[in-house]
């Protein structure tokens, strides 16, 4: 093949079929030239090798048949109920990104155990500085009650709060 005007495009064209006219030239070419003969003959041989193993993998496949049979899948998907779905789509994310999908699992799992002990800590931590949450509060300038009912005062003893309410009068 080194002293040939033929070049391995246009033998791996001859080889897969695809040469047209030349078809007839590169056939008399090869039964004079050893090397190219060699050449395509390793190609061929390492086709009809990577040809078995696929189809001893794989198996006899029709692709008719397995158009036919996503194109059922995306169907009965479709019609299905919203639990087959969510099913499905989980079984496409586990096959496909088992684990990107494990990952996620393990963090939301690490945080929902986590959650507790870091709410714990910023509790125990706040109950000390005088940062904490603010109460809103509410000043009452006047109250009018009206009919049978009564207010109420409750105040604490240091009166840091006061928690007023109307009540009625049968309520008593």
């Amino acid at each position: 093949m080194s002293d040939c005007r033929w070049s391995a495009r246009q033998l791996g064209a001859y080889l897969d079929g695809e040469a047209q006219r030349d078809t007839a030239a590169i056939a008399t070419h090869l039964e004079t030239c050893a090397a190219c003969r060699t050449t395509v003959a390793t190609w061929r041989h390492a086709g009809e090798t990577l040809r078995e193993r696929i189809d001893g993998a794989v198996g006899e496949t029709d692709i008719v048949a397995g158009i036919r049979a996503v194109a059922a899948r995306i169907d009965a998907n479709r019609r299905g109920s919203l639990g087959t779905r969510l099913l499905t789509l989980w079984g496409d994310v586990w096959g496909m990104h088992r684990r990107a999908a494990a990952g996620v699992a393990v963090a939301m799992a690490l945080g929902a155990l986590s959650a507790p002990a870091v709410v714990w800590w910023l509790g125990a931590r706040m109950q000390g500085s005088h940062e904490g949450p603010s109460v809103a509060s509410v000043v009452v300038e006047s109250l009018e009650v009206s009919g049978d009912a009564t207010a109420v005062v409750l105040r604490d003893s240091d009166s840091s709060m006061t928690l007023i309410w109307v009540q009625a009068q049968e309520e008593l």
